[in-house]
């Protein structure tokens, strides 16, 4: 089975991602920086217990954070949201 990193795992975004992947035969890693996050993943996705591990990095700029879970995946997905300002509804 494939192995893959999902930054971010408990964005609406990545939800979509994790399902996708987890249809396709992945086993996904998801990370989120507080494990309180991640217990709310499964909360509302049970059925991805089997196929989804996730990992608390709760300094993301840190570099040795990363390295053992990089050593051992074979694919990334990097989801972010957006980040904008909007002066008015007509600059958005």
């Amino acid at each position: 089975m494939p192995s893959t990193l999902l930054t971010g795992a408990n964005s609406f975004l990545a939800a979509h991602v994790i399902n996708s992947l987890i249809k396709a035969g992945h086993n996904v890693t998801g990370t989120v920086r507080r494990a309180a996050a991640g217990d709310e993943i499964f909360a509302l996705h049970p059925e991805w217990k089997s196929h989804l591990d996730i990992v608390i990095v709760e300094d993301i700029t840190s570099e040795a954070s990363w390295d053992s879970i990089f050593e051992e995946k074979k694919g990334l997905n990097h989801v972010r949201g957006p980040r904008t300002r909007c002066v008015s509804l007509h600059a958005c």
